[in-house]
């Protein structure tokens, strides 16, 4: 992976890349993020990267998905990069 790490980094992922992942690898709806991030207005927001995952919604979002959260919160990702 070392060519493509050089000549095509992809970068670490968003959230909102993360949990379009995540139900797409489940074969989930969109809609089945409406549990975790309260209602459809939310989930367009938080996928459009308009709004940002709160703690309450990642761990959902980890008991729905599997995703670390760590992975999801701006302050890990800000804290992961430095």
């Amino acid at each position: 992976f070392a060519y493509e790490d050089i000549h095509y980094p992809m970068g670490k992922p968003t959230p909102a890349g993360r949990i379009q992942g995540g139900i797409d690898a489940l074969g989930l709806a969109e809609d089945a993020l409406i549990p975790a991030l309260g209602n459809r207005e939310t989930v367009d927001a938080v996928l459009a990267g308009r709004q940002e995952v709160t703690p309450a919604m990642a761990a959902a979002l980890y008991e729905l998905l599997d995703i670390d959260v760590l992975d999801l919160l701006p302050q890990a990702a800000g804290a992961a990069g430095s």
